[in-house]
């Protein structure tokens, strides 16, 4: 028998269908199962009338074969190979790419402020499906808004290679375009790692620019790869994917990774709001991410509306300038120099901690003269 048409179909709402078997093997002792194959990739897309599985039953030592066609167009997923009685389901088709992205790889991100330093955070609950981040073959990727800063966090096994402030981890985009992200903190270990039940035992942080973000939101990764400081190649690989993952996977893959990035940038835009006060443009970046042996707090002011900033920079002098490209009325007014990074960044969150309830948005706040004046003397 070469058709096969004892199929049960079950359209959904969702854009779903699911296809189960309706017939049912026997021999002499009672039900039988019947094996079934299929050569289609998972997530391959393909239309109506395409033959997607081959049933086999040889439940009395003769082999028959049967065929299962598509009843629609979409993307076909396949459940069971072997052993499938009356009542198994052998497949499911999602008529289109969204549906697919809902159902087996959905993202889900939150944001808020924290109750205890009134700073706003972006963080994510499931990455495509995984709630521990992006698999990108050798590692878990995950970003998040915390303290005023984008952070790219890499979590890792210590058994494959290790992470140092020495190296860079880099993402070819479908534009051509690397980004590159270097100066790694010192990596963690993870204290319980019994619920993730794999081999991944450390993480580590990068600072990202907005730049970063919206290249990430407007384009695939294709590729990365991991280099030390003479840019010798230490890992590399196809992304974002498992080494097995199919091309249809991979790309439905690197879609779902900037959907998220697209989805994360929003809500960064709603939490900064008027694009007058985005801190952390292309010039601030960079400067965040030169190496340094000092860095300086400093507290500017917007002589329009008499709202400050109170940030960090390795030349606040500088980075007046950069933003008064974009808006003239912005002035430094004070600046203190500290001897490392690490140490400016936490009198800069001390100060945003004391200020919180006349924060503003992201590193702008609604001062008086007497808050002012006390900012004056702690950056004498």
């Amino acid at each position: 028998m070469e058709d096969y048409s004892d199929i049960v179909y079950y359209e959904r709402t969702d854009g779903t269908v699911d296809c189960f078997l309706k017939y049912e093997a026997r021999n002499d002792y009672g039900p039988y199962f019947v094996n079934a194959y299929s050569s289609i990739p998972d997530l391959e897309y393909v239309t109506k009338g395409d033959k997607i599985i081959e049933l086999i039953d040889d439940s009395f030592g003769t082999k028959q074969t049967f065929y299962v066609f598509a009843i629609d167009d979409g993307y076909f997923e396949f459940h069971h190979s072997i052993r499938c009685f009356k009542g198994t389901r052998l497949c499911t088709i999602y008529k289109s790419k969204d549906v697919v992205k809902k159902h087996k790889f959905p993202n889900r991100i939150d944001q808020g402020v924290d109750e205890f330093t009134k700073e706003p955070f972006i963080k994510a609950t499931m990455f495509g499906g995984n709630k521990y981040g992006f698999s990108f073959g050798m590692f878990y990727v995950r970003i998040e808004y915390i303290n005023n800063k984008h952070k790219l966090y890499v979590d890792y096994s210590s058994s494959r290679f290790k992470f140092t402030k020495y190296h860079t981890l880099h993402f070819l985009l479908d534009n051509g375009s690397v980004l590159s992200f270097r100066d790694f903190k010192k990596p963690v270990k993870y204290t319980n790692n019994s619920e993730r039940g794999d081999y991944i035992n450390m993480t580590t942080s990068s600072i990202m620019t907005n730049q970063d973000i919206q290249l990430l939101a407007s384009h695939k990764v294709l590729k990365w790869n991991l280099t030390n400081d003479e840019g010798t190649i230490l890992a590399e690989q196809g992304v974002p994917s498992i080494l097995s993952m199919t091309d249809p996977l991979k790309e439905i893959h690197r879609e779902v990774f900037q959907d998220f990035v697209a989805t994360y940038l929003s809500l960064y835009d709603e939490i900064r709001g008027d694009e007058d006060y985005k801190v952390d443009d292309e010039a601030e970046n960079e400067d965040r991410r030169q190496s340094s042996s000092t860095c300086y707090v400093y507290l500017m002011v917007d002589t329009t509306n008499n709202f400050h900033k109170i940030g960090i920079s390795n030349n606040p002098k500088y980075r007046e300038h950069t933003l008064q490209s974009d808006k003239p009325t912005i002035e430094l007014l004070y600046a203190k120099e500290y001897p490392s990074r690490t140490i400016a960044e936490a009198f800069e969150a001390a100060l945003h901690r004391v200020y919180a309830n006349k924060r503003i948005r992201g590193e702008w706040f609604n001062l008086d003269a007497y808050d002012i004046e006390e900012i004056k003397q702690t950056l004498k």
